[in-house]
């Protein structure tokens, strides 16, 4: 191992010339200060004074250290590396600083070194891996040092985002303004409009809508996230032109039931817009996959709004429907739902379910029997719709109340076969120029 070289008095040349630098401290602080503020427009927005203080701790210890012969200190550049960090300087400036620093005092101990005669000259250069190691260990400090300050402070801020956006989605609107809440902080433009959006996940854990922000923002329209027990909630910004847009981004990333909410201009309603977005949601078939808005179906929507209160009401209006095997019932709101959409033509539904009309009116007369409805009064017809559109929302809390006494049939009374058969749609249609009952 090669030893190192001496001065007159024997001791090593680099921590001679090290501590003759001592004494000039203040002015390679201002030439380094100088030559950062010149080479790199990052430092002209850090105060000077800060600067000039950073600048001279970190001289002190590079030249302490090799005028001690110490192993390179990195307190000083981790310090400064976790305030520029704070500042937002680039690591990449950072690092030009420290390259920069290394020059100054490069050139300071081979002026002095030059001004002693060869023979110190000599010695520095020989020595010269004492300087290099200061420059690698202080850039391993800093790099190193840099990054943790980064992660942490994104960490901060996304701890300081969820909390912003836990207030503004549940309305804690007194939390949003303790917090200083600001919707560019989360993401978001200041103004609207904007759509709420609540899409039922499929277990704990698990986004409905995988990578929601990203897939978004990729496409040009800015969003703010967040997952809770059960329910992926988030707020999106709309341009005046594009809502029918992110419906259709949100239904093609859409794994599961999603309800978006009619567009609103005041961030600040975000809370009552999740909550219609979570009604619109539910307006969509247990088990589906698809986005829904209020707007979509208002039965439904009237539906889906009480759900707990709808389901005793469409529990009433089927009577003993609803305690029938779930296919059986199935089949009779099936068909139900076929003749309304025909318009009350028995043939035309047949058709449609590819079965006999006869079939048809069997389904409708048995349903009439067993709900207590009468499909030739518009109060049954009406009760019967909304009853069978609750059944095929609610069937989990119908299911609840399944077991529950069968309600006696309080609505229209059921006509009788004789009767029922004349004004039935579905039967025959009679000369008379009144209402055709096909």
């Amino acid at each position: 191992m090669r030893r190192a070289s001496t001065g007159p008095a024997g001791h090593p040349v680099v921590a001679r010339l090290a501590a003759e630098l001592t004494d000039e401290l203040g002015a390679l602080t201002e030439q380094l200060v100088t030559m950062l503020r010149q080479a790199d427009q990052a430092y002209l927005a850090v105060d000077i004074e800060d600067l000039r203080r950073s600048v001279r701790e970190n001289l002190a210890s590079f030249v302490g250290d090799l005028a001690s012969q110490r192993s390179p200190g990195t307190s000083s550049s981790r310090d400064t590396a976790r305030h520029r960090a704070d500042q937002g300087v680039p690591l990449g400036s950072v690092l030009h600083a420290y390259r920069l620093g290394f020059h100054v005092i490069w050139g300071a101990l081979a002026d002095r070194a030059l001004r002693k005669g060869p023979e110190w000259l000599d010695g520095l250069v020989r020595e010269s891996a004492t300087v290099w190691a200061w420059v690698d260990t202080s850039s391993e400090a800093v790099n190193a040092e840099y990054r943790d300050a980064l992660i942490e402070s994104a960490r901060k801020d996304e701890q300081q985002r969820m909390l912003l956006l836990d207030a503004l989605f549940e309305g804690r609107l007194a939390e949003w303004k303790m917090l200083g809440g600001s919707l560019p902080a989360i993401g978001l433009p200041e103004r609207g409009p904007y759509l709420a959006v609540s899409a039922e996940t499929p277990g704990a854990g698990t986004e409905n809508l995988p990578g929601a922000d990203q897939f978004l923002r990729r496409r040009g329209v800015p969003s703010a996230w967040r997952l809770r027990a059960g329910e992926q909630v988030g707020v999106v910004a709309v341009s005046r032109d594009n809502a029918l847009v992110i419906r259709d981004l949100l239904a093609e990333a859409a794994t599961g039931r999603v309800g978006i909410s009619p567009e609103y201009d005041d961030a600040l309603d975000t809370s009552r817009a999740l909550g219609i977005a979570a009604v619109a949601r539910r307006c969509l078939p247990p088990g589906s996959t698809g986005v829904a808005s209020i707007d979509d179906d208002w039965v439904a929507a009237l539906v889906a709004g009480a759900p707990e209160i709808s389901a005793r009401v469409v529990r009433r209006l089927l009577g003993q429907v609803a305690a029938l095997p779930l296919a059986e019932r199935d089949i009779l709101l099936t068909t139900l739902g076929a003749w309304l959409e025909c318009g009350g033509n028995a043939s035309a539904a047949a058709r449609q379910l590819y079965c006999h009309r006869n079939t048809v009116r069997n389904r409708l007369h048995r349903l009439e029997a067993l709900s207590g409805q009468s499909l030739s009064d518009p109060r049954g017809v009406a009760g019967l719709s909304i009853a069978a559109q609750g059944a095929r929302l609610l069937e989990q809390d119908l299911m609840h109340l399944r077991h529950a006494p069968p309600q006696q049939p309080t609505a229209t009374a059921v006509p009788s076969a004789k009767a029922r058969s004349k004004i039935l749609p579905g039967s025959e249609p009679r000369p008379r120029p009144r209402r055709e009952r096909r």
